[in-house]
């Protein structure tokens, strides 16, 4: 299609900062502790439940006190053992990260009901694709994987799944991680892809999580841990407690002109690819 036609057949939505309250106070969660992207669950037909390594992991990632010297030394210390029992990180990302529903205070706290701003989310993505056959929705991330490079997590009903992957790769010159790949570091109960996949089904759709790198994910793991344990535990007026919150914001978003080049190329690259998608997969 030309410019003009992609146009003419093409709406956009675009939605920032689906968590307000996180934004203005610098949390990755809302003001109820919960992971939004873990929180888009059916939870009138569901029964969801954590993974059963999290509560032995649990007090290394959510110790009950305020952040502190030892605590940290403590943290890569047992984080060591524990990658070295389990030969690689990859084993601890699932249980850690996929969603749990047990610590309230805890990391990755999926909540036990739905959340006002998923709840949101999901009208507006019904109401504006009621008439629509065909939906593409990239979901912007930072974090994970190398340093300014886009790393692609998808799930669609375009193409058979057998082929699916490759034609995305092929079509966007770079490898795709699959929703539910062993590949996929690892997969988040009630994650915004996973409603999509539940309730897109009568329409073609893409979903793409363009996730941008930042640092090492056990500085990310980390800078998490200390924030959480700082809004719990200490002193909102204490200079640790800023500091926390500054340096979780800099492992999502580094202080440096030259991640910030590279991860605007990066999203801008995959946005102009998506725009010029082929109305058909053959």
């Amino acid at each position: 299609l030309s410019k003009k036609e992609t146009l003419n057949r093409t709406g956009i939505i675009m939605i920032h900062a689906v968590n307000p309250w996180g934004f203005a106070h610098l949390r990755r969660v809302n003001e109820n502790n919960i992971d939004l992207n873990r929180n888009f669950i059916d939870f009138d037909n569901s029964s969801p439940s954590s993974h059963p390594m999290y509560s032995t992991l649990n007090r290394v990632i959510n110790p009950a006190a305020k952040p502190s010297a030892l605590s940290e030394m403590l943290f890569w210390t047992n984080t060591a053992k524990l990658i070295s029992m389990h030969r690689g990180i990859k084993k601890l990302a699932e249980p850690i990260a996929q969603g749990q529903y047990d610590f309230p205070d805890g990391l990755f706290y999926s909540g036990r009901e739905t959340n006002p701003s998923t709840e949101l989310l999901k009208r507006l993505v019904l109401k504006y694709t009621q008439n629509i056959e065909q939906v593409t929705i990239l979901d912007v991330h930072t974090g994970l994987g190398p340093s300014g490079v886009a790393t692609l997590i998808s799930n669609s009903n375009r193409t058979k799944p057998s082929q699916t992957a490759t034609w995305l790769e092929q079509y966007y010159q770079q490898p795709i991680v699959m929703d539910n790949d062993d590949n996929n570091a690892y997969e988040a109960q009630g994650s915004w892809s996973s409603w999509c996949q539940r309730h897109l089904t009568k329409k073609q759709y893409l979903f793409m999580c363009v996730e941008i790198g930042t640092v090492n994910p056990l500085k990310v793991l980390s800078a998490l841990r200390r924030e959480n344990q700082a809004h719990h535990w200490s002193d909102k007026n204490s200079s640790h407690y800023s500091k926390t919150k500054q340096e979780l914001r800099n492992v999502f978003a580094p202080p440096s002109k030259h991640w910030t080049s590279k991860a605007l190329e990066q999203g801008l690259g995959v946005f102009k690819k998506t725009l010029k998608l082929p109305p058909k997969i053959k």
